[in-house]
C-alpha cells in the first residue's frame, strides 16, 4: 500500500436553500488493497485498545467523524467505495493490538455529523456571524477541592 495518501475533493453542501462548495483534503495514513478491493487503513495509540473503551475515547476525539471524512473523500477521488479499518496500539507495553473494521452505521452517523458541521460553517461564512459557546459573559465555577474543603460532593446529597 502507500502511506499518508493526501486527497483532495468538493462538497456541495445546502444552507437553508443556498447551495455552498467546499474544497476538502484529508490525508489516510494508509491506502491498500485487500482481496482486490480498496481499504483506507488508520493507525491510532490508545491508553486501552479494548473496543468498548476505545470506542468510548474514539467518539470523545472525533474519529467517528474523521473516518467517514475520508471513505467519502476517497470515493470521491477513485470513483470505489473502500473498506476502512482501524489498528489500535496500545501506548504501554506490551503494546497489544486490535484490529476494527468500521461498520456503515458509524460511517452513516459520522458523515450525518459532518454534514451538519459544514452547514453551520456555510451558515457562519454566509451570514459572517461566528458564535462561541457563550453569547455573554459567564461567572466561572471552580471545584470544591479548589476551595480546600474535605467533603466530596457526593456526601452533600444524604444518600447514606
Amino acid at each position: 500500500g502507500d502511506p499518508e495518501v493526501s486527497m483532495q475533493w468538493p462538497i456541495r453542501v445546502d444552507c437553508e436553500g443556498v447551495q455552498k462548495d467546499f474544497q476538502c483534503k484529508g490525508r489516510a495514513d494508509w491506502l491498500t488493497t485487500v482481496d482486490g478491493s480498496a481499504c483506507l487503513v488508520g493507525l491510532k495509540t490508545a491508553r486501552d485498545h479494548r473496543h468498548f473503551v476505545f470506542g468510548s475515547a474514539a467518539a470523545k476525539m472525533g474519529y467517528g467523524i474523521q473516518w467517514p471524512w475520508y471513505f467519502d473523500g476517497f470515493r470521491s477521488f477513485t470513483g470505489k467505495t473502500p473498506r476502512v479499518v482501524e489498528i489500535v496500539v496500545d501506548s504501554s507495553p506490551p503494546h497489544d493490538v486490535a484490529v476494527y473494521e468500521i461498520n456503515d452505521d458509524i460511517l452513516q452517523r459520522g458523515r450525518e455529523e459532518y454534514e451538519t458541521l459544514l452547514g453551520l460553517l456555510a451558515q457562519c461564512q454566509t451570514l459572517n456571524e461566528w458564535p462561541g459557546v457563550y453569547t455573554s459573559e459567564q461567572v466561572l465555577t471552580m471545584p470544591t477541592w479548589w476551595y480546600g474543603e474535605q467533603t466530596d460532593d457526593i456526601s452533600e446529597l444524604g444518600l447514606e
